[in-house]
């Protein structure tokens, strides 16, 4: 089939690949994917980066017209060619640097099984507003090709995870995780590959770089090559920065259980708080996500075992007895390590486990001896409540004795009241006794003027009731206006 015709039909992808492959059941659930996530492509033509290596030479493509220009050019599949197509994201929450009719006519031309959508697709899923879905899946697929030497097609498909740091101190966890989308398509008649790489690691993309500035293609096109060569890098490469992440967490796991075990001070000098609690259970939950990243990479491994023993038991691969064994060997290793790395993980979920535990015994302890404490507290203060009332009862009683002593002295200042005030006024110069000469006789006179005492005397008396009875009022307003503030 001539490049016109590969081309032709791109706006139907996943339509005929699926049809032509036998993947029937994929094409609806991709093609309801595809609907849904539009928005995982770029639609400004201005941010558009495709890059091409092929040969030695490099091919920035930036718009559809050169695109549909480049696969029916330069881009056209030759025998014994290896083309790489690099596809990235300026931060892993923004857009492809792609848009969907670009990619869908890339897929298209090479025939990509539809399964590789679903890979693609996956860098746009979250579970929350910051942690992306992180659920495996590795695909592979072996057909024949439509051409008179009846070439055999092998695809594979995968996501790849590894955590590295991002360099942002205005976070608390300086680790953040990054995925790439992977896809191979290996032809066996012309012993060709074409590989379309999504958010490739910086460390890879580096390493091909300088591979392909020496010219050194014979990584890919030597007998003795395996076609899968590039995944082991792939797979090595996003292995480097896991032990230190692993290590990462298991020291923030240690540094609580040293202040849980009261290692370097006493249990009245330690300081543990809910929020330890809390960081165990999020330790525990980014552990958990970990081993969920490595069983899947685990998995792309054995997929790609899998993807060798098909190729050597195909004729026409052109992979050696010698070489299927190397690349076995290589890949096993790499399992044993993730492997290593899993059992690590599980060891540090235990230990969290443990730690979590202990935590929760000494913040019961901590709630058992506060509620001592504030029983005791109670106590006290009802024996000071008692106390207090019993001084009362006797204040009241002595203010009971005091106040009948006080009613005693009332009434008898009150009998004595009218014999005081009828001494008193005869007393005074208003009243004087007259004396005869000769002593048998006497007379009392009242003087004239008496009225002005008695006048005084009402006025006074009227003045200071009614003094008292103003006072009295005013006093009891600015109580209620007290109590009513209070």
């Amino acid at each position: 089939m001539n490049t016109e015709a590969q081309v032709h039909g791109w706006e139907n992808y996943p339509t005929a690949t699926a049809s032509t492959s036998g993947m029937l059941d994929d094409f609806h659930e991709v093609r309801e994917l595809i609907g849904n996530y539009g928005d995982l492509f770029v639609q400004k033509p201005s941010a558009i980066h495709l890059q091409v290596y092929r040969a030695k030479e490099v091919y920035n493509v930036s718009s559809l017209e050169s695109l549909e220009s480049f696969l029916k050019g330069d881009g056209r599949e030759t025998e014994g060619e290896t083309k790489f197509f690099f596809i990235t994201q300026t931060n892993s929450w923004t857009r492809l640097q792609i848009s969907l009719e670009m990619f869908k006519m890339l897929c298209h031309v090479h025939g990509v099984f539809p399964r590789y959508f679903q890979s693609v697709l996956r860098l746009s899923l979250k579970t929350c507003k910051t942690y992306e879905y992180l659920g495996g899946g590795c695909f592979r697929h072996v057909s024949v090709a439509p051409d008179q030497h009846q070439s055999t097609i092998f695809e594979v498909c995968y996501n790849l995870r590894k955590f590295e740091r991002h360099g942002r101190d205005v976070l608390d966890d300086p680790w953040s995780c990054r995925q790439c989308a992977v896809y191979q398509k290996y032809t066996t008649g012309a012993h060709s590959s074409a590989w379309i790489f999504i958010q490739l690691p910086k460390t890879t993309r580096e390493l091909l770089g300088r591979i392909h500035e020496a010219g050194e293609d014979s990584l890919y096109r030597a007998p003795a090559a395996h076609p899968l060569l590039l995944h082991l890098l792939l797979l090595w490469s996003c292995e480097k920065t896991w032990e230190e992440y692993i290590r990462y967490l298991g020291n923030e796991i240690t540094a609580i259980n040293d202040k849980t075990s009261f290692l370097n001070n006493t249990y009245r000098e330690s300081d543990v708080k809910l929020t330890h609690c809390q960081n165990i259970c999020r330790v525990q939950w980014e552990l958990e996500n970990a081993l969920l990243l490595l069983e899947a990479n685990l998995d792309v491994a054995n997929t790609l075992v899998k993807h060798s023993k098909s190729m050597h038991e195909s004729t026409d691969t052109g992979v050696t007895r010698d070489t299927h064994a190397s690349f076995l060997s290589e890949i096993e290793q790499y399992q044993r390590t993730i492997e290593c790395h899993m059992r690590n993980i599980q060891k540090h979920l235990r230990f969290a486990t443990v730690v979590n535990q202990l935590t929760l015994k000494i913040l019961d302890f901590q709630n058992d001896e506060l509620r001592q404490a504030n029983s005791n507290s109670l106590k006290s203060l009802a024996s000071q409540t008692v106390s207090e009332n019993k001084a009362m009862v006797t204040i009241a009683e002595k203010t009971k004795a005091h106040s009948r002593m006080m009613a005693v002295a009332t009434l008898i200042a009150t009998i004595y009241l009218p014999a005081s005030f009828v001494a008193s006024f005869f007393g005074t110069n208003m009243v004087q006794y007259n004396t005869k000469a000769d002593g048998d006789a006497s007379s009392i006179t009242v003087r004239k003027d008496v009225w002005v005492y008695v006048m005084v005397s009402v006025v006074l008396m009227v003045c200071t009731t009614i003094s008292a009875y103003f006072l009295t009022r005013r006093l009891k307003k600015q109580d209620e206006a007290d109590t009513i503030g209070l």
